[in-house]
């Protein structure tokens, strides 16, 4: 069910080449693939961000606090899947890997282990892939790095920069799978890439690494409860490769009505 948020919405250019999920038969599409595996009926927001990615743009989306962002991420792999597993479900042209599997960058383990328990809830395989799991794993004599044949694959950005992720992408049977890339807490690429945690930064590095698929840059869904315009979008927008007319943006407000201010004297 909608809720009465006002938003706003920045749709890419229509001209490339690619499927027509953004559109009325494509959102149909989405609802009944979802009816299977989720007891909701997604918003329609979370819909104005999943199919665009489908089509093969990126997504920058701004959306609340409580919102239900990580449905743009739950929810966008959950039809993918379905869909590359039978083809005759697609609309247009081919949309994913047969194993379609999306990195998620998380800058809090907490924020990790949360999505990682609301993705498992939906049905989907998930790993967490921080210090502390890589600690737990090979206290266990195991490599959780060979591990990682999951449909997500949470991974906060310290990881970015180890050997054992440059080798996870040099497996071909992982690079094969790659669909997506999900970058939480996006308006953090301005706020701490700089000085607080620069490895933040490794975000956009890692997002040319990833592979180019009929000219398209692998889909990047990014998402924030807040971003200024001016500098801070415009860092963000420059470090992920998100050009004017090529990507979906969707901003909703974060205005609460409701919430009401208190003063008294101590």
């Amino acid at each position: 069910m909608e809720d009465s948020t006002p938003s706003n919405c920045q749709r890419p250019d229509t001209d490339r080449d690619g499927g027509k999920y953004d559109s009325l038969q494509g959102r149909q599409l989405c609802k009944k693939v979802l009816a299977k595996y989720v007891t909701y009926d997604p918003h329609d927001y979370i819909l104005d961000g999943v199919c665009p990615v489908m089509d093969g743009f990126d997504l920058l989306a701004t959306t609340p606090c409580g919102s239900g962002k990580s449905g743009y991420l739950i929810l966008l792999m959950l039809v993918v899947r379905v869909i590359a597993a039978d083809e005759t479900l697609a609309i247009g042209k081919e949309i994913s890997p047969l194993d379609p599997v999306m990195i998620v960058v998380c800058p809090m383990k907490a924020l990790e282990e949360d999505i990682a328990k609301q993705s498992r809830e939906a049905g989907l395989t998930v790993i967490v892939i921080n210090s502390d799991t890589v600690d737990v794993a090979r206290k266990a004599s195991r490599n959780i790095w060979q591990e990682a044949s999951f449909t997500m694959v949470m991974v906060s950005p310290e990881e970015l920069a180890s050997r054992d992720f440059s080798q996870l992408l040099g497996v071909k049977e992982f690079w094969d799978r790659i669909f997506a890339l999900g970058v939480d807490e996006a308006h953090l690429l301005y706020f701490w890439g700089a000085l607080f945690r620069p490895l933040y930064r490794r975000i956009g590095h890692l997002r040319e690494r990833l592979p180019m698929r009929r000219g398209r840059k692998t889909r990047l869904v990014a998402l924030t409860a807040t971003l200024r315009e001016g500098a801070p979008k415009d860092c963000i927008c420059k470090f992920l490769s998100l050009h004017v007319g090529k990507y979906h943006f969707i901003r909703r407000s974060n205005a609460c009505p409701d919430i009401q201010l208190f003063f008294r004297n101590m």
